[in-house]
This record gives structure tokens, sequence and C-alpha cells, in this order.
């Protein structure tokens, strides 16, 4: 199930959270920087997103991970670029692995929509 929300009239949020059968990944700042400081120049340059996350496991116990700060935008551009370009060459790649990807988040986004569309009705993947 997923619950998903998201509005200009609602209090300014940046975060997310995935709950699953083995545990949790909460991202308390989505855009990196910008949290819930009213401080939005975050969104005037390369979108780096969060450099850390949380990751906790069924029993409550949590670990912060960090990472490096990426414009995600950028990075999937080029990502997608060295399929391409490794597809053109013959080599190995993991083109059928982004397709699925992608199509998983597209049915995603699609089944989102026409829950909003409905109502909030559940729908089913």
């Amino acid at each position: 199930m997923a619950t998903f929300d998201a509005g200009c009239e609602a209090p300014h949020r940046s975060h997310f959270e995935i709950v699953g059968e083995k545990g949790v990944i909460k991202v308390e700042d989505l855009v990196g920087g910008q949290g819930r400081t009213g401080d939005f120049s975050a969104y005037e340059g390369p979108f780096t997103g969060s450099t850390q996350y949380t990751q906790g496991d069924v029993m409550g116990k949590d670990e912060i991970i960090f990472c490096e700060p990426n414009d995600h935008a950028r990075q999937l551009v080029c990502t997608f670029n060295n399929i391409l370009r490794k597809m053109e060459a013959g080599q190995e790649h993991d083109g059928a692995e982004w397709s699925r990807r992608t199509l998983a988040v597209h049915t995603v986004m699609c089944k989102l929509f026409e829950s909003s569309e409905n109502g909030g009705t559940m729908e089913e993947l």
C-alpha cells in the first residue's frame, strides 16, 4: 500500500519514508540543505538532494547512512547516456534493469494518479 500526498495548500514538507517488511528508509530533507528552514535557495541550484538518510530495521534500530552530494537529475541522464553508448558499442549494459525500473515507477505513478482522480480509492498494482 502507498500513501502519497502533495499540494500547494498544505504546510511545506521535504521528506519521505518508505516502510517495508524488513525495515524503513527515511529521508528527512529530500532537497538537501532546505528542510523546513524556510530557505528555498536549494531550489535555485543543482538538485543535490540529502547527504544522509536513516535506515531502520524491524526492531526499531536506526542507522544514519551518509552519502555524497549528487545532482540526481544529471546522474539519471548520465546513466541513461552510458547505457545507450554501451548498447551502441555492443558492450554489456544494464538496459533491461533500467527499463524494468522505469516501467515500475511509471506504473506506480499512474496508479497514484488514478487513485487521486477517483477520490483516493485503493488501486491494485
